[in-house]
């Protein structure tokens, strides 16, 4: 069975707040996720199933995939958001606040705290994706140990 990048998409949005969002368009909409879609499946190498097995003119993947696998990809999908809409570009590190009511912090503080949020992140994803990977290999790791461990003994 496949799986919708509607899947993602949805898994993306409901973990970001983006008001610009809103002014898109269903397809428009699509058409942007889509953007941090490739990046994400680059960043995900080790994937159990073959990500390039998928119809981007039908926003699927001809595979079935895990809840895991879609966490670990619309994750990847919300950094390469926050890349692309605070870290690589000059007119997002502007701050802007509404009222004088808000206290504005300095634009120092303002870069170090989404590079701060970038790398807590990307701390995040990579412990789910070893996990992901060890997955099934508990077995592998389990007679590693043991037999480390019976190496030790002999010592």
């Amino acid at each position: 069975m496949a799986t919708p990048y509607s899947a993602l998409y949805a898994s993306v949005l409901s973990k970001i707040s983006d008001y610009e969002f809103l002014k898109y368009e269903p397809d428009e909409l699509n058409e942007a996720l889509h953007d941090y879609l490739r990046p994400a499946i680059v960043r995900f190498p080790f994937c159990k199933q073959n990500l390039t097995n998928r119809d981007d003119s039908n926003g699927t993947f001809n595979i079935e995939l895990t809840d895991t696998e879609i966490e670990i990809l619309s994750d990847l999908m919300v950094i390469e958001w926050i890349k692309t809409t605070f870290i690589r570009t000059a007119t997002a590190l502007k701050q802007s606040l509404p009222s004088k009511d808000f206290h504005q912090w300095s634009q120092a503080n303002h870069i170090k705290e989404v590079r701060e949020l970038y790398k807590s992140l990307m701390e995040e994803v990579g412990r789910i994706k070893t996990l992901y990977t060890h997955v099934g290999n508990r077995d592998n790791i389990m007679l590693a140990m043991r037999t480390r461990l019976n190496a030790a003994r002999r010592w």
